[in-house]
């Protein structure tokens, strides 16, 4: 029994997108463990990335909402105005160049109070003429976990400062120790030093193979790029048309990590039947 209006009627509302769900679509959940090392940056141009690969890509902003703003969209609404029946879905999808963005801050905390199955939200996101074919997860960790099974691979974006380093390994140890991930793809931004990146990685999956037995893989090492900072500094992203970053070393990084994910283990979720 739900204790509130509002979760019945998310509860309705998800059984209604499960119904009208027509095509299987992947999530790639995207998080981070420590302020500051450009997780919306990297979500922004990770998808921007896999748009161009010929996906339908929508990201739904489950953090501090950032995402929308960092793009000079204007988000009025929340995933929850969509699913309590206050907005329609076209009302509160926000729509960047290539991809889409859902702010969803609000609305994600509810849909996981509410009990409902990760599928009737996930599978909402088929329900347009031309479904998508990836959501973007941009959460926190706890909401990773909450909302999805252990069986996924989750992308941490870190930096490659001994701070951000053991934040990591922390919320690995918790995802895994508590929740069952075993699979993690480290993204290392902003980097100056491959070579430290690439052995603060070394360390980082040899400590979570021996002490709680995790599964790491290095999805990329993005270097430090004034490309990349004039396009965030003008509300984009590398990738944009009429962008003057051409192949710039950050590009080609999230290109490589764009391709690499066509084989990474994802929850994909299956069009429910009426």
């Amino acid at each position: 029994m739900f204790d509130t209006i509002a979760e019945a009627s998310l509860h309705d509302q998800a059984a209604g997108l499960r119904a009208l769900t027509r095509k299987a679509l992947r999530v790639l959940p995207v998080t981070f463990a420590a302020r500051g090392v450009g997780h919306t940056t990297c979500v922004v141009n990770l998808a921007a990335a896999i748009s161009a690969t010929g996906l339908r890509v929508v990201v739904i902003d489950a953090g501090r909402a950032m995402i929308a703003p960092s793009l000079g969209l204007k988000a009025r609404y929340d995933l929850l105005h969509m699913l309590t029946g206050e907005r329609t879905f076209a009302e509160t999808i926000q729509l960047a160049d290539t991809f889409s963005v859902l702010p969803a801050a609000k609305g994600l905390d509810e849909f996981v109070q509410s009990g409902s199955s990760a599928g009737d939200l996930f599978g909402a996101f088929a329900t347009l003429p031309t479904p998508f074919d990836l959501v973007v997860l941009a959460a926190p960790p706890d909401t990773v976990s909450q909302l999805l099974g252990p069986s996924s691979d989750v992308l941490f974006v870190l930096n490659d400062e001994a701070d951000s380093i053991k934040a990591t390994y922390a919320f690995l140890k918790k995802l895994s120790e508590k929740s069952g991930f075993q699979k993690f793809q480290i993204l290392f931004n902003d980097v100056q030093d491959p070579t430290r990146a690439n052995d603060g990685y070394a360390r980082l999956a040899d400590a979570a193979k021996r002490f709680f037995n995790a599964h790491l893989s290095l999805a990329g090492i993005v270097p430090r790029d004034a490309a990349l900072r004039r396009a965030g500094s003008s509300l984009g992203h590398v990738f944009q048309s009429g962008s003057a970053s051409g192949n710039s070393t950050a590009k080609v990084a999230f290109s490589r990590t764009a391709v690499d994910i066509a084989s990474w283990q994802l929850h994909e979720f299956s069009a429910a039947k009426a």
